[in-house]
């Protein structure tokens, strides 16, 4: 008996023995490289271009851990030679082998699935907000149009619907207005108060046989019932958003603002000339005398809506910094900045209708050393989608500007929606019916609005629903920089007309600045003034203050440059700007073509 236990152990640890590299292997594969021993460093000597790439995908997941990556740089202080080149070949092969398509689509999907996407792999839809199901029919990219099904769209945007299946026409029903498309036609009829329009899309609906369901064209129809279409491409999602509803329920917190612009609302059909004028002031403290520098601007502007002409010339006087200016950067080098900047003129124009802005002054050709100095610089500015608001018939009103504004530049989003509702309850903090008291006094109601650093934080921390933790951690890095701070709101209405507004604010506190503004506009007298300061206590101060006086005239502004102009677009000079830089520093490389000629206005 005792000899065959012997056995049996000797055969155990023999089993045990030949089981090593093996365990070794396992342990290699899974584990990650900081807690690698020798043997698993021998065992990786024989993995194949395979085992690396399955082995370091493994490492994404495991890179995951807390201070994965602090781990390894402290593990790789102590490798030697055999192991970097070991390490090295091992991510060459990987990264040789990655499919970036499908990393990139996989990080995709869970993102989707982060967000709350219905559908992680497809097309997905938001209304107002919330995002819809499709039971039965998913959406579908058509010719680069989204499409998705007709009755389930159409019904979660309010309309009632109804299919003529021996005309193969398809109809929709909200309010007075009626929508008719027939299959496989890319004509759109809407119908509304006794008018017929034809409206030509460029996909036609279809009937998806599988499913039985009709099939149309998202944007055309969103577009028919004024709701706004916005497409992201890299979460393949489609928002849809009834702005007319949004800007209704944001005016419910905005009534006060929204009767005293209703006052203005006939100015924007009308034209005006604004003269002002501004001048800024720089002093360092010394310990005689303080170093003082100015700059004086005046100008002349002629707007009606959001289309203006604006001329201004600016004047810098470098004052008692001539002389270290001179010291640090030279006599020649002051001279031409002087001869510059002491009678530097711009002209501005902008067109509202199609929200391009356009600039000429010395400054680009600085900037832009190609260009003779007669050029115009183009720029968008997106004031056309503000236009409209205006120009409709009604006054414009702060939720119809909020809804518009917020929309601008935010097609990367995934919550616009969200993203404009937040917006406005924050400004609704400060200029909110909420936020104003009010005091009558013989015709003048006076509305104030008012408060302190303290209360506006606490009202956003309420707002964002932050717990007392949270909030006591954002309030101190809040008043680090700031130790108090204040503003003030004053609107004089009479007969429903504004007629006198102020507007002031102070922050103070280390390691900040003191600043103070102050904006006052007398409607009675067509004159704004203001003033900006930040005063410091031991290095200095920086004072602007200015003044507007506005006009009606019969002269409407000229808001493009002439035909016989040339014009580029930021674009192409910022594109000429670098090919030419890789013309100096790579010529052997620089292929990019000239700056084209440029076209009329």
């Amino acid at each position: 008996m005792k000899r065959l236990t012997s056995i049996f152990l000797i055969l155990a640890l023999l089993c045990c023995l030949l089981a090593v590299p093996a365990m070794a292997a396992v342990e290699a594969a899974s584990t990650p490289m900081y807690q690698w021993d020798a043997n698993a460093w021998s065992q990786a000597k024989s993995w194949t271009d395979e085992a690396w790439i399955a082995y370091f995908a493994k490492v994404e997941k495991m890179s995951l851990q807390e201070d994965y990556y602090g781990l390894l740089d402290k593990a790789m202080e102590q490798w030697t030679e055999e192991q970097w080149e070991l390490y090295d070949h091992g991510q060459e092969v990987y990264w040789d082998n990655y499919d970036w398509d499908a990393a990139w689509q996989e990080s995709q999907r869970l993102q989707k699935t982060l967000l709350g996407f219905p559908d992680p792999d497809g097309i997905n839809v938001k209304l107002n907000g919330a995002f819809l199901t499709f039971e039965d029919a998913s959406p579908a990219l058509v010719d680069g149009r989204t499409m998705l099904p007709f009755r389930a769209i159409l019904e979660a945007m309010g309309a009632d619907v109804s299919y003529d299946s021996e005309n193969r026409m398809a109809t929709a029903v909200k309010g007075e207005r009626t929508l008719c498309l027939t299959l496989d036609s890319t004509e759109m009829q809407m119908e509304e108060a006794g008018e017929t329009h034809v409206i030509e899309m460029d996909v036609a609906p279809y009937l998806e046989e599988k499913t039985g369901r009709i099939y149309v064209p998202v944007r055309f129809l969103a577009d028919a019932l004024d709701y706004n279409v916005y497409w992201n491409d890299s979460y393949e999602l489609v928002q849809l958003i009834d702005s007319t509803a949004l800007a209704d329920e944001i005016d419910a917190s905005f009534t006060i603002l929204n009767r005293l612009m209703a006052s203005e609302a006939e100015r924007f059909g009308k034209s005006y000339r604004t003269d002002l004028v501004a001048e800024a002031r720089a002093s360092l403290y010394g310990d005689k005398e303080p170093m003082s520098a100015s700059a004086k601007a005046k100008g002349r502007m002629v707007s009606k809506g959001f289309s203006y002409a604006m001329d201004y010339e600016l004047a810098v006087d470098l004052g008692a910094f001539r002389d270290m200016a001179v010291e640090i950067f030279g006599q020649e080098t002051v001279a031409a900045f002087e001869k510059t900047w002491s009678e530097l003129s711009f002209e501005m124009r902008h067109d509202g209708a199609t929200g391009t802005a356009y600039v000429r002054s010395d400054l680009l050709k600085m900037t832009y050393d190609w260009l003779k100095g007669d050029e115009w610089m183009s720029t968008p500015t997106g004031l056309d989608q503000l236009a409209p608001l205006f120009l409709a018939g009604d006054a414009p009103t702060m939720g119809g500007m909020i809804a518009a504004i917020g929309a601008m530049d935010l097609s990367y989003s995934t919550t616009i929606y969200e993203d404009i509702s937040r917006m406005s309850q924050y400004i609704a903090l400060f200029v909110g019916d909420q936020a104003f008291t009010e005091k009558h006094d013989g015709l003048n109601v006076t509305y104030t609005a008012r408060n302190d650093l303290a209360g506006i934080f606490k009202a956003i921390a309420d707002l964002e629903g932050l717990d007392e933790e949270t909030a006591a951690l954002m309030a101190e890095d809040m008043f680090s920089v700031f130790e108090s701070g204040s503003y003030e709101l004053t609107l004089t209405e009479r007969a429903g007309v504004c007629i006198a507004s102020t507007f002031e604010m102070e922050l103070d506190g280390a390691p900040m600045v003191p600043i103070t503004i102050h904006m006052e506009m007398d409607s009675t007298q067509s004159k704004a003034t203001y003033y900006i300061g930040l005063i410091g206590d031991v290095i200095g101060k920086f004072e602007v203050e200015g003044a507007a006086t506005v006009s009606e005239v019969t002269a409407e502004p000229v808001p493009v440059p002439g035909e016989e102009d040339a014009v580029y677009t930021q674009e192409e000079l910022e594109e000429e700007l670098w090919r030419r830089w890789e013309e100096q520093w790579y010529p052997a490389s620089s292929a990019a073509p000239a700056l084209p000629a440029a076209p009329a206005a």
